[in-house]
């Protein structure tokens, strides 16, 4: 589980919870501002004949959108000033391949 609107040192984060003991040992960071939307690809991912790995996609409200892999410790991609307000909400396609995105400023 990943929760938005967290603090880490007062710098805004997305906290991991593990489900079995209920701590935050992991966090995404990164985010000038505070984060609005976590959202899961629906699917998971392999490279070669690595486990499985989640992909998350992260946005905040400085208008910018990370997309974090599970077998990584920085994101994969983060893309600034993507819109000219908050991002509000995400969601992933059913085949994963797509991410869609809106902000506060109506689109």
């Amino acid at each position: 589980i990943v929760s938005a609107h967290s603090l880490n040192n007062d710098g805004p984060t997305a906290h991991i919870i593990d489900r079995n003991n209920w701590k935050t040992g992991m966090d995404f960071v990164g985010h000038r501002k505070a984060i609005e939307v976590v959202c899961f690809n629906p699917h998971l991912f392999t490279k070669g004949e690595e486990v499985n790995h989640g992909c998350i996609a992260v946005g905040s409200r400085d208008r910018s959108l990370s997309i974090w892999l599970t077998s990584l410790k920085r994101p994969l991609v983060v893309v600034h000033e993507l819109f000219k307000d908050s991002i509000l909400d995400l969601a992933w396609s059913k085949d994963g391949y797509t991410l869609m995105a809106c902000s506060l400023d109506s689109s």
